[in-house]
């Protein structure tokens, strides 16, 4: 891998810049990142952020959404906004001499956004089909389902988009304040390419500079802590129209704070992470009891989500779930061995390089890493953590998964229960 070039600068005001210098490279990725996300609405606003930043794009004070569309596209370039639930914002994606072109449109859409009752409807309209679409999506529809369960009144627990609920009650008032709230985030800019560090810290102040103007410092609750003890049990959801069961078990893990990170990233792996996974042989090959089956981890700054899925027929759910949980079992019991550290450990290492090969998966790695680390580890770096990790940490940390799963079955319509 060529030598890495990362600048990381604290500026005042809660701005932070990190530039990735990628020598020779003829595009360009820039990332204006908030530390904002579905977390900080309020109960009866969820959706409020994805809402907002939809928003943003329909229309700024100079521009309508059809001629924001068609300048980006007349620059060969993309532009859109992103939400997950600890950070959102916009990125782009140019060829590097189009940069400043690309940037002034940014801040525009960030700072010059034109809020109407029109454009509000026509968006939530938008966002309504989408959760329409997500019902119908089992998987989806699932996953929306277990989160709630593993999350109750809490807004971890929402899905990003909200629901049609909350968004008919969202009005153009709490759209204006949350987006004054918003802008006085913790803010980063994140830029990779063949790009200079003094034009990025430029315009990284000047936006911080127009964006302070409307800031407001009142706060949405942020620090909601997320339920403990919860007592997990199995849950049986019928849905109309399936042919077969879908399935996701999950336990609380460690945050992406925890020294415990990169061990359960291996353990994960070894146990269900890909085709050469614990999970995938016992399961799949060796029994043909699933088509797809797989583990996943979800983090966040406060707590993590160790789970698996998988898709079967109804009348075999409940042997699948109780081989799952002997494998996880053993996996706590035992633990796992040196060979499978060194096969996922190349596994991972490998993919994360891959992964990074474009420069917006950099500048957007860069920006939460800054965000929610507080730290821009280089992929060099990363790749040493990894490589450091070693067979008593993963096990070390796969020991101190406790307690009962939550189970989260969702099952066709007719069946009344899952096996025969």
């Amino acid at each position: 891998m060529a030598e890495e070039h990362v600048v990381s600068l604290e500026l005042t005001d809660g701005l932070a810049v990190v530039v990735e210098k990628i020598p020779d490279l003829k595009s360009g990725a820039s990332v204006i990142c908030f530390r904002c996300g579905s977390r900080n609405e309020l109960p009866n606003k969820s959706g409020l952020t994805n809402l907002l930043l939809g928003l943003m794009f329909r229309q700024t004070k100079n521009k309508t959404s059809r001629e924001i569309q068609r300048y980006i596209e007349s620059l060969g370039a993309v532009l859109d906004s992103f939400v997950s639930k600890e950070i959102s914002g916009i990125y782009a994606r140019y060829l590097t001499d189009k940069l400043v072109d690309v940037w002034n449109l940014s801040e525009e859409i960030i700072s010059l956004p034109l809020f109407t009752e029109e454009e509000l409807q026509k968006e939530k309209k938008l966002i309504e089909n989408e959760i329409i679409s997500d019902e119908d999506d089992a998987e989806k529809y699932l996953f929306t389902r277990f989160y709630k369960q593993l999350f109750p009144a809490h807004p971890l627990g929402n899905r990003i988009v909200g629901e049609i609920a909350s968004i008919s009650q969202i009005l153009l008032d709490d759209i204006k304040n949350y987006y004054n709230y918003f802008l006085g985030a913790p803010l980063c800019i994140s830029v990779a390419g063949d790009i200079d560090l003094n034009f990025v810290v430029e315009k990284a102040e000047q936006l911080k500079s127009i964006l302070k103007h409307s800031a407001t410092n009142s706060l949405i609750n942020i620090n909601q802590k997320v339920p403990q003890n919860i007592k997990f049990s199995s849950i049986n959801i019928k849905k109309a129209g399936l042919l077969q069961s879908y399935t996701a078990i999950g336990w609380y893990t460690y945050s992406y704070l925890s020294k415990y990170y990169f061990p359960m990233v291996l353990a994960n792996t070894i146990f269900g992470g890909c085709i050469s996974s614990r999970l995938y042989y016992e399961i799949r090959e060796k029994r043909g009891l699933v088509y797809s089956i797989s583990s996943f981890l979800d983090f966040y700054s406060d707590v993590g989500i160790w789970g698996i899925y998988f898709v079967t027929q109804p009348k075999l759910v409940d042997k699948v779930t109780e081989i799952i949980l002997n494998e996880v079992q053993q996996l706590r019991t035992r633990g796992i061995s040196h060979e499978e550290l060194d096969l996922a450990r190349n596994y991972i290492k490998s993919d994360i390089v891959i992964r990074n090969e474009n420069p917006l998966a950099r500048a957007m790695r860069n920006a939460r890493n800054k965000l929610l680390l507080s730290r821009t580890p280089t992929i060099l770096d990363t790749l040493q953590e990894i490589e450091d990790v070693t067979l008593s940490q993963v096990n070390e940390a796969i020991a101190g998964l406790e307690g009962e799963p939550l189970v989260v079955n969702l099952i066709p319509e007719e069946n009344d229960r899952i096996s025969d």
